[in-house]
C-alpha cells in the first residue's frame, strides 16, 4: 500500500493505525513509519509496570545525580555546549 504518493512513501505494515499529527479541527494523518518521537517528548500513553518502575528509580536519585542530569545531560539535550554552569559541573563530578 503506497501512502502519500507525492512523497513516494510505502507503509511497512498497512494494518498499523495512522497517527494524527495535526489538530482535531484540522487533522493530518501519517503512518507510524514516517513519524519520529523526539527524546523527552511527552506522551499520554499508559506506562507499563516496567516503565513506571524505571521512572520512579530515576525520580528518587541522589541530589548530585539530579544536578548532573540537569547541568550536563539537560544542557546537551538543548544543544548547549559547554554546560551552562561550569562551576556546578566541576562540583558534581567529584
Amino acid at each position: 500500500m503506497t501512502l502519500l504518493p507525492a512523497y513516494q512513501i510505502t507503509a511497512q505494515d498497512p494494518s498499523f493505525p495512522v497517527i494524527n499529527v495535526g489538530s482535531r479541527q484540522d487533522p493530518s494523518y501519517l503512518p507510524p513509519d514516517v513519524c519520529q518521537v523526539e527524546p523527552g517528548q511527552a506522551s499520554g500513553a499508559k506506562l507499563t509496570p516496567y516503565q513506571t518502575q524505571q521512572m520512579i528509580r530515576f525520580a528518587v536519585r541522589k541530589p548530585a545525580q539530579n544536578a548532573r542530569s540537569i547541568a550536563v545531560d539537560g544542557a546537551r539535550l538543548l544543544g548547549i555546549e559547554p554546560a551552562i554552569n561550569t562551576t556546578l559541573v566541576s562540583l558534581i563530578q567529584l
